[in-house]
């Protein structure tokens, strides 16, 4: 979505241009390619709570979405109000991991490529000491466009906010820079959303296990 069209001006015609072009559908599924029914969820830039709709079906016992965006988190409260499973919060991580609480199933989607990678790094080590000893941590984020890649590609980079776009080998240095050992990695395809094609654009979707040689303890999940 363009500058203009930012979830922080017009959130809830970020939402809907989310659903109809912005492959939110395809978004959803890959945030559950890797669940395999852990009952903790939190995902770290949550803005409107789109992909937070994958979850809704599923037998969580908590959601938790985290987001710097106040007037994306005034949308999503509204939009899961009547569902007590699902919150959503602008606490910085850093006070998310004194809180000791840990969940086991971190996500992380869409939100690297917004920042520096010293940032990033910031941002994975936190999700990292978040992360339940058995739990996993699941990093969805497009990658630059490859030489080949079709006019749709094109379009759809022309209009990305994010300024860091990283290869698949750069997000897998990142997360184990972070004390995370890598499990799987792919990079599967993105459609619009109102059609499952063309396809528009390439993620990368790497899953990952906490090392608990990082500085942070392991606890057990968030109840």
């Amino acid at each position: 979505m363009s500058a203009l069209l930012s979830q922080t001006r017009f959130p809830r015609a970020w939402l809907l241009a989310q659903k109809l072009i912005g492959g939110t559908p395809d978004k959803k599924r890959l945030a559950l390619r890797h669940y395999t029914g852990q009952k903790h969820i939190l995902e770290i830039g949550c803005s409107v709570g789109n992909i937070a709709d994958a979850f809704v079906d599923e037998a969580i016992s908590t959601y938790t979405g985290i987001d710097i965006d106040e007037a994306a988190l005034g949308i999503a409260r509204s939009r899961f109000v009547d569902d007590d499973r699902f919150s959503f919060r602008s606490d910085p991580l850093e006070d998310l991991v004194a809180s000791e609480q840990r969940w086991d199933f971190v996500l992380i989607a869409g939100v690297l490529h917004h920042v520096d990678d010293g940032t990033a790094l910031d941002m994975i080590r936190c999700c990292a000491a978040l992360t339940a000893e058995d739990g996993l941590l699941v990093v969805s984020e497009p990658v630059p466009l490859r030489t080949g890649d079709g006019v749709a590609f094109r379009i759809i980079h022309g209009v990305e906010q994010g300024q860091f776009l990283r290869e698949t080998d750069d997000l897998v240095s990142l997360l184990e820079s972070s004390g995370l050992t890598v499990r799987e990695r792919e990079e599967p395809l993105i459609g619009p959303g109102i059609s499952p094609r063309p396809k528009m654009m390439r993620f990368a979707l790497i899953t990952a296990i906490p090392e608990r040689k990082n500085n942070y303890p392991g606890r057990t999940a968030a109840r």
